[in-house]
């Protein structure tokens, strides 16, 4: 009755072990799935931001020529503004008006507004791309290391739960395993107390007809076939 009890007990503990790590397997399957879908969410609204600064720029880009062009040329009258009074008061009267040499301010002036380079426009709009890009740029960089360190941060957790999950069941295996042996210890000590108690009876038995036969009037040959009848039986239980 009881080995029959200790075996529904095990099988009943073993169907609990078995639900419990289905339970946990489950869970881990739905906290990774979870993660998955986050992660992948988080990654193409960083890629769709990441395309949308890409436009701005390019965008800012295209407008950026135009930008530089007005700046040259508000900045190509500058020369204008500083020559002399009398340049600008008499400017048909050729007398008063110097010989122009290739070299001569008119002569930059005008190849300054045929060839327009890069001028003080130039590096305020440049200034203002790279405010816009950057910025938004950094955001992304910012949500990415987020992404990933939460993804690290959960891999981390789920090592960990499953190191506490194999540990708890190497832990329920020992301990089945000592019960098993506690269960055949016992067994064998129940076993070898009951042989002992049946090599006592036999003992006693044998030593009360011994007394009972030396008491009678059988003579000395009866007790001495009684004492060697005795004496085998007893090695023969003890062995």
């Amino acid at each position: 009755m009881d080995d029959l009890e200790r075996k529904k007990k095990h099988e009943r503990e073993k169907k609990s072990h078995e639900f419990k790590t289905a339970e946990l397997d489950r869970r881990i399957q739905v906290a990774r799935l979870l993660r998955d879908a986050q992660i992948a969410a988080e990654r193409e609204q960083a890629r769709l931001q990441k395309e949308e600064d890409l436009q701005k720029v390019q965008e800012l880009a295209t407008k950026a020529p135009q930008m530089r062009s007005s700046s040259v040329d508000s900045w190509s009258f500058l020369p204008m503004v500083l020559l002399p009074s009398s340049l600008t008061q008499h400017p048909a009267d050729s007398s008063s008006q110097p010989s122009q040499s290739p070299t001569s301010p008119n002569n930059v002036i005008h190849k300054d507004r045929c060839n327009p380079g890069r001028g003080p426009g130039d590096l305020g709009c440049d200034l203002g791309v790279l405010g816009h890009f950057c910025p938004s740029l950094h955001e992304a960089e910012r949500k990415q290391e987020g992404i990933e360190c939460l993804a690290r941060e959960e891999q981390a957790a789920l090592e960990r739960h499953k190191a506490e999950r194999e540990a708890e069941e190497e832990i329920a295996l020992m301990k089945c395993d000592l019960e098993e042996q506690a269960r055949s210890v016992k067994e064998v000590r129940c076993e070898a107390e009951r042989m002992r108690q049946i090599r006592q009876k036999e003992v006693e038995r044998l030593r009360e007809l011994d007394s009972f036969r030396s008491n009678g009037t059988s003579g000395s040959s009866m007790i001495g076939w009684d004492a060697g009848v005795l004496a085998v039986r007893t090695g023969f239980l003890m062995h």
